[in-house]
């Protein structure tokens, strides 16, 4: 995969997870008074999370050709942990 294949894809990933983050902040703003706290520290870890990866994106198109490839595996995992954070969340608060 080539630098703008990755760009592409990891834009595409951004997408949907803003996508995700924003139906679930909107599902759970109506949230009971018990879970509320635990629902927001949960929507303010996949944000941090979200903040890294569109950092990551950011390096990305602005390195070298040489310098994106060393990019390449750390934004492979710091996407991950995006997906695992929005996937516990949506998983956790149905």
């Amino acid at each position: 995969m080539d630098r703008d294949q990755l760009i592409e894809k990891l834009k595409t990933q951004l997408d949907e997870v803003n996508a995700s983050i924003d139906t679930l902040e909107a599902r759970y703003d109506a949230a009971s008074a018990d879970v509320e706290e635990e629902v927001q520290q949960r929507l303010r870890d996949a944000k941090a999370q979200r903040e890294k990866a569109e950092q990551k994106l950011r390096e990305i198109r602005e390195a070298g050709d040489e310098a994106w490839e060393d990019l390449k595996e750390d934004a492979e995992h710091t996407w991950k942990a995006l997906k695992n954070s929005v996937n516990y969340f949506k998983s956790h608060f149905k």
